[in-house]
């Protein structure tokens, strides 16, 4: 099971890979779900990590290039 810091990781490698390669799905980064904590949920817990890394797998692979 990742843990927090191995989601980090992994949310930042595919995000990279979304500005390097695949320039024009950036737009996009800010319409996915939010992982950043608020004042209904103050913090940001592994799952919501998953569920973001999970959606930024799939931006990915409707450009046809999945990690």
């Amino acid at each position: 099971m990742d843990t927090e810091k191995d989601l980090l990781v992994k949310i930042m490698q595919v995000t990279r890979k979304i500005q390097d390669n695949h320039p024009e799905l950036c737009e996009f980064l800010s319409e996915l779900p939010e992982t950043i904590a608020s004042g209904d949920n103050p913090e940001v817990d592994v799952d919501s990590l998953r569920d973001y890394l999970e959606s930024l797998n799939e931006l990915l692979e409707k450009a046809g290039q999945a990690s």
